[in-house]
């Protein structure tokens, strides 16, 4: 079967590899699609130490059931499934109070040294399955994950409903968090990028006003009559430009919530934060529990991700897309590679 390696920055290639066979509470997937995250990107530049060749990356995945290894019971096979990526210990005192996400031992697949979905079959624990509805396509399956970051991050600010919001980058976690806070009943929704055409695919999702970040944002906050009403300001990038803007545009005793996890370190005018008393929340990933409510949340509300999914193309282009979206310069949002697509 194929296997799409990386040994190295800039160094992916499709390899031959034996059919695994799954252990004791295990199951094989056959993949469907897998998701390029910008982590993947990173790591495929080899600037973040968090791909360790060689090794396969690939944590968005959805899939169909293969085998079903001993043990393994309320499973067939053919069943359409998406997979929670992160393992934990189970034991540790976060795990204890549910917070599978800041286990302190936790493994991610696709990172490190596991490996994960961009191949044609891989094993994994049958605990971490999740059914997919059947109203929940396998191309939804595979955009779990990245919903699930921005369900996450949503929860921190309690009851949004009403709530003027404003979410600083309309990549996918943005449009994610957008899609999230429109689910759950916002009020009015701003969204800031610096691209018009991401901006543009913001409106179709449902957000009421766009800004493109170099033009004068208080103005335009100020002309729409809400300069001082942004309840929670979201920061989908990591980096410090829009990490002070959801400081300067929340209101007074307002809250942040920060998603994006790009620079290790950014300024922010603290004096800021703490004259104004708002509330700042890190939010990592996601728990068990949040991956699995986002399944029957977009089973019980089906959702249009059309333009959120920017391509879909054959593992063989995967090299090539890497490329293309580590320059940075793309309005391409999440590209899906169909491992059944020649």
């Amino acid at each position: 079967m194929r296997a799409l390696v990386y040994y190295g920055p800039k160094d992916m290639r499709i390899d031959e590899r034996p059919l695994p066979e799954p252990k004791a509470g295990e199951v094989r997937i056959r993949t469907a699609f897998v998701g390029i995250c910008g982590s993947d990107v990173h790591g495929w530049l080899g600037i973040t130490g968090r791909r360790i060749p060689p090794m396969v990356m690939g944590h968005e995945f959805s899939g169909t059931i293969s085998a079903i290894g001993e043990g393994v019971t309320g499973w067939n096979v053919g069943d359409p499934v998406t997979v929670h990526p992160m393992l934990s210990c189970g034991e540790c005192s976060y795990c204890s109070e549910g917070l599978t996400n800041l286990c302190d031992n936790r493994k991610l697949m696709g990172t490190m040294t596991y490996d994960g979905a961009f191949m044609d079959e891989f094993c994994v624990p049958a605990e971490n399955l999740c059914a997919l509805p059947e109203n929940v396509s396998l191309e939804v399956g595979a955009l779990i994950e990245p919903f699930a970051v921005a369900y996450r991050g949503i929860l921190h600010a309690g009851d949004i409903k009403g709530k003027t919001i404003m979410i600083c980058g309309a990549g996918t976690i943005g449009l994610m968090a957008l899609k999230v806070c429109r689910l759950l009943e916002a009020g009015k929704i701003v969204v800031v990028d610096l691209s018009d055409e991401r901006l543009e695919l913001a409106r179709r999702h449902g957000a009421d006003i766009t800004i493109n970040g170099k033009e004068d944002i208080d103005a335009v906050l100020t002309d729409a009559g809400i300069r001082n009403s942004i309840d929670i300001a979201v920061e989908a990038v990591g980096v410090t430009p829009t990490a002070q803007q959801t400081v300067d545009f929340v209101k007074t005793r307002g809250t942040i919530i920060w998603i994006g996890n790009n620079a290790p370190t950014v300024t922010v005018n603290m004096q800021s934060i703490v004259t104004r008393e708002l509330s700042i929340f890190g939010s990592y990933i996601y728990t068990d529990e949040d991956f699995r409510n986002c399944v029957k949340l977009l089973s019980e509300k089906p959702q249009d991700f059309s333009g959120i999914i920017s391509e879909v193309i054959p593992v063989e282009k995967a090299q090539e897309s890497f490329e293309e979206l580590s320059h940075g310069a793309t309005a391409k949002i999440k590209v899906l590679v169909d491992m059944n697509l020649k």
